[in-house]
């Protein structure tokens, strides 16, 4: 499985005996590569199979027209390309309705927030999650300010481990530690969320109800040492979950940043779970019971 995300690929591989090659590969592996390694080793070993098969004659076969159009493909057309791509479509084939629903929220929220959306649906959640999406972002503009300059003060660990999650267990140990909340305190994730003056039940628009459709959960928006945060459902833990993720999302060195806290199985996605349920549930003390 590859999980693309921004410049890093992670990379899980399982234990599997390929049949007709009666080949066996026994170890399970888990990686985090360049994005741009990535590409490059997949172009070379698509270009060596296209050259192969052009030696013994076969020249315009449909793996040559596919690797031809993805070669000619432009910039511009390159960031759709993704877009597409990351929920599973050929960016290829013409699809007027996903293309209509982009149209229609590509105005309403950033680029980055675009990504996280496509990242999180396919082409039978996309239009649901769209109307979901326009309605969190709309409540923005009721949204009080959240002040986070000590988080972002806190060094968040970078991202060099083969796991997302252990990741967001180590951003949970520098979170609680540029807080001064100790591990062990049960009362830890909630003064967490009020020193950062984050209301759990505070900034959604009534009729975004991620508790029917889970793969939204709320958003959040920065600009410098501010932040503001909207979220969707009425379900208090989904909440309140929901708002710790999203603190992960935006502690980041970007001063300005928007993103949605969703379902994906992306990196920083994933990240954001794992600090959100160590905040929140302890996770650490009860790996050690």
């Amino acid at each position: 499985m590859f999980s693309p995300s921004g410049d890093k690929i992670e990379i899980i591989s399982r234990p599997a005996y390929l049949r007709f090659a009666q080949l066996n590969f026994y170890e399970a592996v888990t990686a985090s590569v360049s994005t741009d390694e990535v590409r490059s080793a997949f172009s070379s070993l698509i270009e060596e199979v296209l050259k192969r098969l052009s030696e013994h004659g076969v020249t315009k076969s449909s793996a040559h027209e596919a690797w031809d159009r993805v070669t000619k493909t432009t910039k511009e057309e390159e960031t759709y390309c993704r877009l597409i791509g990351s929920m599973g479509l050929s960016p290829y084939i013409a699809h007027p309705e996903i293309d209509a629903a982009m149209d229609r929220i590509a105005a309403k929220i950033s680029e980055s927030m675009l990504s996280d959306l496509c990242d999180a649906t396919n082409l039978g959640t996309f239009n649901r999650a769209v109307d979901l999406t326009g309605a969190i972002a709309k409540a923005f503009a009721k949204a009080k300010t959240i002040h986070i300059n000590k988080l972002l003060a806190a060094q968040k660990p970078a991202d060099t481990l083969a796991r997302a999650y252990e990741w967001g267990y180590h951003a949970t140990d520098a979170a609680r530690e540029a807080f001064g909340i100790a591990h062990d305190d049960p009362s830890g994730a909630t003064d967490f969320l009020d020193r950062l003056q984050i209301d759990p039940s505070a900034g959604s628009e009534p009729g975004a109800d991620a508790n029917a459709f889970s793969v939204i959960s709320g958003a959040i928006t920065r600009e410098g040492d501010d932040a503001q945060l909207s979220l969707a459902g009425s379900n208090s833990a989904h909440r309140k979950f929901a708002a710790a993720r999203a603190s992960f999302l935006t502690w980041s060195d970007s001063k300005q940043s928007s993103r949605l806290v969703t379902t994906a199985r992306t990196r920083d996605q994933q990240a954001s779970r794992a600090f959100a349920a160590e905040l929140l549930a302890l996770l650490s003390t009860v790996r050690l019971t």
